[in-house]
Order: structure tokens, then sequence, then C-alpha cells
């Protein structure tokens, strides 16, 4: 027999052995495995783990995983039995992107999830879990870094009705609901991002998109926008950033605005005595030398200015507020002027401390 026909045959036999071992991942039962994962998994966090749900594989003709009925026991401490429970998970990859590069993630669902963060007295939190086994090396930056590109690329998420608690003893729990989170692609190529939800018992809107997607992939230029609001507060930004891998070239403008800055403050749990409306405005630059910061604040009667500039390890520091009088007023501190107070000044940064280069402070010619 020659040895072509050898080789051949060789080949012909791998293909059948691989069609053979797909055909059974597509049409298999995993829930036989399921014992198996359970016990691995809780052997691996240290925390029984349970799937109690479906348990779905197919790989043609696209790789897709679906679960169901997720659950991951809380420490032994904790004030409940269970640290997450995860309704329903799916995934779905492109075949082809599994051997040519980037992995292209089809669609990620994400829904009815409780989490629950927690500590107690002896400063114990109950993320802190594992078997105690050695843990796998992490890759050397010669492995991990491929230089070509974003490695992975999601096109859909769908998420929807999360909780996360986070608990510790004698403070309220701090809660954060997530009704609905989706990034897709848009009409215009770009990936859009809409959400709902409520952070600290505050209603949470958001409503951005950032691309083009095929740039976003390349890490190379990209716009943005993001709309917000949380409760009583504002936001407004856009911007670009000419090269993502580095996030050199980034311009970005952000207003924060409310119709009261008391609602702010209050929502922040501080005590101050000042209202009236809100406005800020920030407007930042990155380049390979350093980085800029402007900002413009107006707080009813108050207004504020400052430029910070980054220049290697030297900043400098150029603001003013005013006018004083107003400023003394919110305090109860009378008889002051009604100018400006104008600081300038330039920070060194070094391995272990920070220089004070210069500090100069005026209110008109003092």
């Amino acid at each position: 027999m020659s040895i072509p026909r050898v080789l051949a045959g060789i080949a012909l036999l791998f293909l059948a052995i691989l069609v053979a071992i797909v055909l059974y991942l597509q049409f298999a039962d995993l829930n036989r495995y399921r014992p198996a994962i359970e016990t691995r998994v809780s052997e691996l966090l240290g925390r029984d783990f349970k799937l109690a749900g479906p348990m779905q594989l197919s790989l043609l003709p696209a790789p897709s995983l679906e679960l169901g009925e997720i659950s991951l026991a809380n420490a032994d401490w904790g004030s409940e039995p269970l640290m997450a429970e995860v309704g329903y998970a799916a995934a779905r990859v492109n075949l082809w992107s599994l051997i040519n590069g980037p992995i292209q993630v089809e669609s990620v669902q994400l829904r009815d999830v409780n989490l629950l963060l927690e500590s107690n007295a002896e400063g114990e939190s109950n993320l802190d879990m594992g078997s105690g086994e050695d843990a796998a090396p992490e890759p050397s930056s010669a492995e991990s870094d491929d230089g070509g590109g974003l490695p992975l690329m999601v096109h859909l998420v769908e998420i929807s009705n999360i909780t996360l608690t986070q608990r510790a003893p004698e403070q309220e729990d701090q809660i954060v609901r997530i009704d609905e989170l989706m990034l897709k692609p848009n009409d215009s190529g770009m990936l859009g991002l809409t959400g709902a939800g409520e952070v600290l018992k505050q209603k949470l809107v958001l409503n951005g998109e950032i691309g083009p997607r095929e740039q976003l992939e390349a890490l190379e230029a990209v716009d943005f926008t993001l709309a917000a609001s949380l409760g009583p507060l504002e936001l407004q930004t856009e911007g670009s950033i000419a090269d993502l891998e580095d996030l050199t070239g980034t311009m970005l403008t952000a207003v924060i605005s409310s119709a009261d800055v008391a609602d702010v403050i209050e929502l922040a749990g501080l005590s101050l005595p000042i209202s009236g409306p809100l406005q800020l405005k920030a407007d930042v630059s990155q380049t390979d030398d350093g980085g800029q910061l402007q900002i413009e604040g107006d707080i009813d009667k108050i207004h504020t200015r400052a430029e910070l500039e980054l220049d290697g390890q030297n900043l400098a520091i150029d603001a003013t507020v005013s006018p004083l009088d107003q400023i003394g007023a919110l305090f109860e501190v009378a008889d002051l002027p009604a100018e400006a107070l104008a600081i300038k000044g330039e920070l060194s940064f070094g391995d272990d401390a920070i220089e004070l280069q210069e500090l100069v402070a005026r209110v008109s010619d003092a």
C-alpha cells in the first residue's frame, strides 16, 4: 500500500472520529452528566452548586449553550442560604470565528438573577471561596498579548430582572436592580445600549451607542454617546477615542445637571446647606504626552472654573470660584467680599512622593 493511501486513510479516520464526536455532542443528553458537573464545580468553589434546570448544548449550525435554574450556596455564616441564583443563561458563538478569530459571540442572554454580596462582623466576605486547589498560572505577557485587536466581539446582549444586594452588619442593604439592559447593533452600524433599572431606590435610565463596530473590533478610532439619568441627576456625554488599545486621542465632553443640587447631596448621603440648580460641564482630552481637564460649573449663583493639565509627571492647576460672599452665605460666614477666589499651583509626582512646586491664592489684589 502506498504512503499517500495510508495518509489518506488516516485523515479519513480522524475525520470520521471528529464527525462522530460532533454528532454525539449535538444529540447527546447532557442531563446525564449533571451530577458530575455539580460535584466538580462544588469542589472547585467549596460551595454547593446546583443545576436544577434544563441543559442544552448544540454545535451546529453555531455552538450554543443553554442553562436554567442555577444556584450557588452562600457562606456558612451568611444571612441567606443562597449567594447566587440564575433563572436562565444562554450564549451562542459563531462557529467559524472559533477557527480564524476573533471570537464572535452572536448572543448572550441572562435573566432572573439574584446575587447577594455580604460581609460579616469579622470582615469576611462571601466572595472568599475555593477548595484550596492550586490555581492555574496566569499567562505571561508574551502568551496573552496577541496584538490582533479585540479578542472577543459580542453582537447582542439581553439582560433582564437582575438584582444585586450588598449587605453588611448594622447597615442598610444597598440594592441595584436591572430591569432590562440590551446591547445590539443598530441601523447606523454602531452598537446601541439601552437600559433601565433602579440604584439605591432611584430610577436609572441608560441610552447610548459606540462604534462603528468594525473599528471597535480592530481597536481603532470609535465615537460614543451616552445619556443617563439617576433620580434627580442627568448625564449627557459624547466623545471619541483615536486608539482603543492605549486610549490615546481621547476627547470627551460630559454635562451633569440637576434641578436642585440639594436632591443630589441627599442622594449621596451628605448634609450641606446648598440648594439651587446644578450645571457642570467637563471637557477631557488625552494625548501621548499628557491630558487636560476643563470644568465649568454653576450651582445657583455660584460659578466655578478649573483647568488641570498633566504633562508627564507634572500637574498644573488653575481654578476660580466666585463670588465669595455667596459661598460664605451658604455656611453662615459674613463679611466676605463679592470677589472671585483664584488658585494656581503645580504638583510633581515622584515614585514615592507628591511635591508641591507652587501654590498661589488670590482675591482681588490680596
